[in-house]
């Protein structure tokens, strides 16, 4: 009976967990579009952005700087970040 209840348990807990959302960002009301500047000025990067590519050969620059925070910057192509 134990077992019986610990398996019903387990498989609400993973259907509540896989209705929460498809893992899918999409560009919404919602999310703020940034877009990211050449490389005479970089802009930081927070937990949670999603970075995208406008174009097929965009090419970035990542700064970690001795505080742990992060900068990107566009050296050519373009992209924007999802906040």
């Amino acid at each position: 009976m134990k077992k019986i209840y610990l398996l019903i348990s387990a498989v609400i807990i993973a259907l509540l967990f896989a209705a929460c959302g498809d893992g899918v960002i999409t560009e919404s009301e919602n999310s703020i579009k940034i877009t990211l500047k050449d490389c005479n000025d970089y802009t930081q990067i927070i937990s949670g952005d999603v970075v995208v590519s406008d174009e097929q050969s965009t090419t970035l620059t990542t700064i970690l700087d001795a505080n742990g925070s992060k900068s990107i910057c566009v050296q050519s192509g373009s992209a924007h970040i999802l906040r």
